[in-house]
Parts: structure tokens; C-alpha cells; sequence
């Protein structure tokens, strides 16, 4: 069998979840580490667990993040730089949607694959998985997640 590479659980986080991270983190380049207990972080692990084969390091963390006016070109979660070579599953989940732009697309056989997304979706894939987000105008924030 094939290693998946990446997924996406549609409405996997309910209004409820997503207000509940907003009560207990801010959005910001501040990062959390997964060793930060949160019921709603948890519930994204145990989910990927069921489809991903990773490990959680003291590295692996999460965060709250206001996606760019510039968005992000494309890239791998091990880091432009390789400074993430730890990383083995990344994961973003749309929170707010008043924006325009900021599609999300994968690389896949050569070919570029768009993803449909809503609030509440959760988009995850190994961590060599290139993957970019267009330009955005507006209020977009992603919970992030590098495992």
C-alpha cells in the first residue's frame, strides 16, 4: 500500500473548536509546543495518528497565524533553509475566511493540484510535500501545525 501523502478532513473542526483556540492562543509569531496541552490540538493529533505515521518532537509546535499579504511561495515544512529538517507532517486549518486570494495548492506528479477550502477543513501532508498559498487581501488566519 501506498504511504499517504496528504489529506484533507473537511468541516473537522466545529465553531465551537475554532472559538476555543482562539480562547486559549493568540494570533502571532509566537509558537506553542505540542507538549502545551489544548483539547482541540489533541483532537488534531488523534486524528492524523489514524492516517499519518509520525512522531511528536520536542521541536513540533503550533500556532495561530495571519496569513501574508504576500502569502507563501512554494515550499517544503523542512524549511528553505533546512532548518526544520525535524518535521515530518505539517497541517493547516482555515479559521477565518474574509479575504480574497490565498488558495492553497500541492504539487503532485507534476501537475498543480488547487484545494478547495472552508473554515474548519484541516489540509495535512508530509512535511516534503510542496505545497504553496496565493496572495491574500483581507482577514485570513490558519491554525499551523509542524509535527
Amino acid at each position: 500500500m501506498q504511504e499517504l501523502m496528504r489529506k484533507k478532513y473537511s468541516n473537522f473542526l466545529s465553531e465551537q473548536d475554532i472559538s476555543y483556540l482562539y480562547d486559549t492562543l493568540v494570533v502571532s509569531d509566537k509558537y506553542h509546543v505540542l507538549k502545551t496541552k489544548n483539547e482541540v490540538v489533541d483532537k488534531i493529533i488523534n486524528k492524523l495518528k489514524l492516517d499519518f505515521d509520525f512522531t511528536v518532537k520536542e521541536e513540533s509546535y503550533f500556532k495561530i497565524e495571519q496569513t501574508s499579504q504576500e502569502g507563501h511561495d512554494w515550499h517544503i515544512d523542512t524549511g528553505s533553509n533546512n532548518h526544520m529538517m525535524w518535521c515530518e507532517l505539517g497541517g493547516t486549518i482555515l479559521l477565518k475566511a474574509d479575504y480574497q486570494g490565498g488558495k492553497t495548492y500541492y504539487k503532485e506528479d507534476n501537475k498543480v493540484v488547487e484545494v478547495e477550502r472552508s473554515i474548519g477543513d484541516l489540509c495535512a501532508h508530509k512535511s516534503d510535500v510542496e505545497h504553496k498559498v496565493d496572495p491574500t487581501t483581507g482577514n485570513r488566519q490558519v491554525f499551523l501545525i509542524f509535527i
